[in-house]
């Protein structure tokens, strides 16, 4: 999925399931950055294989632009900043963290994920899906999120 839908549909799941208020931004702020935070590992292996990339292009290889900051040692490293962000603010830490996991949760159902990198480099497809399949459910994701947004964000009466 892209980054776009990783935000909306992680934050939307964040805040609704730890029930945050539509009128308090900053957790909504903060969702949607943990909820694409993951994607930003893409870009030091995009820039150091620039010329592969450009060969090959991104579509296919994308899952191999990923440091192991993107499955098991990033979810430990947002359970350590949720552990620290307990301390000041228990409810964002739940965001934090929820929004972050589910972001990996939909690369590992999505696409190809390396969950237990970089102990072990095995890559995982659940479902083999085609280009066009991938960027049916990236639209079904963001159309679904952003229609749902809507009517959460009014609630802020």
């Amino acid at each position: 999925m892209t980054t776009v839908a990783h935000a909306l549909s992680a934050a939307l799941i964040a805040v609704t399931a730890l029930e945050v208020p539509p009128s308090e931004s900053r957790y909504l702020v903060a969702a949607l950055v943990a909820g694409s935070i993951a994607d930003a590992d893409h870009v030091y292996p995009v820039l150091r294989d620039w010329r592969y990339y450009r060969q090959h292009g991104f579509r296919g290889n994308l899952h191999g632009a990923r440091t192991p900051v993107h499955e098991l040692a990033g979810l430990a490293g947002a359970g350590i900043v949720a552990c620290l962000l307990w301390w000041i603010d228990p409810l964002m830490a739940g965001v934090v963290f929820t929004a972050f996991s589910i972001h990996l949760a939909q690369d590992f159902v999505t696409g190809h994920s390396l969950p237990l990198n970089p102990a072990d480099r095995t890559v995982v497809h659940m479902f083999r899906m085609s280009f066009g399949q991938k960027v049916a459910v990236d639209a079904a994701v963001i159309i679904t999120s952003v229609a749902l947004w809507i009517p959460y964000l009014r609630a802020r009466g």
